[in-house]
């Protein structure tokens, strides 16, 4: 069975930004800066088209937003993870977006998938995640230290398929005739 991902992939200039700025969290970063909409689910094989045509028609109706990232924090526990932010306004946006996709997605997976995607949504841009506890509180710091706002606009939602790696199947467009 496919596992897909649903996220916000980050303008290529902005992770260049992430990738300077926050250096010292490269050897813990999984994947290219995103925000998870969804977490990963898996779908059967015949309805993969299915489930990409049913969120493009519903995502497609959205219009293009700013998103803001606007603090540092982090996640601790088992992962000890860093990560970026988004303000008030931009968190909104991804929600209600986290409920359509999520409404959708319902449809096709199992119930055992469908109880850990009902975890609370924490939009967010992991820098890096599995920090070793004896390093953790200090990268916190020195990220806080390093933090600069960012912005840029969603103009599209990625469809990830994971096999070796997540390979990007495609892009859906939000509305742009805003």
């Amino acid at each position: 069975m496919p596992v897909i991902l649903l996220a916000v992939t980050l303008p290529s200039e902005l992770v260049k930004n992430i990738d300077s700025n926050y250096p010292f969290l490269a050897s813990y970063a999984a994947l290219s800066p995103h925000i998870t909409l969804i977490p990963p689910f898996n779908v059967r094989d015949e309805e993969v088209n299915d489930v990409i045509k049913k969120l493009s028609e519903e995502l497609s109706l959205y219009d293009k937003f700013s998103i803001s990232l606007d603090s540092v924090d982090s996640f601790t526990g088992e992962n000890n993870v860093i990560y970026l932010e988004p303000d008030t306004d931009s968190y909104k946006r991804l929600s209600d977006i986290n409920k359509e996709v999520t409404s959708i997605v319902d449809n096709f997976i199992d119930k055992r998938q469908q109880e850990k995607a009902e975890r609370p949504f924490i939009g967010h841009v992991t820098l890096g995640k599995k920090i070793p506890n004896e390093n953790f509180l200090d990268l916190l710091e020195k990220t806080k230290m390093a933090f600069i706002k960012l912005e840029f606009v969603c103009k599209s939602i990625s469809v990830y398929q994971l096999n070796d790696n997540w390979i990007k199947l495609m892009d859906i467009s939000l509305n742009q005739d805003i």
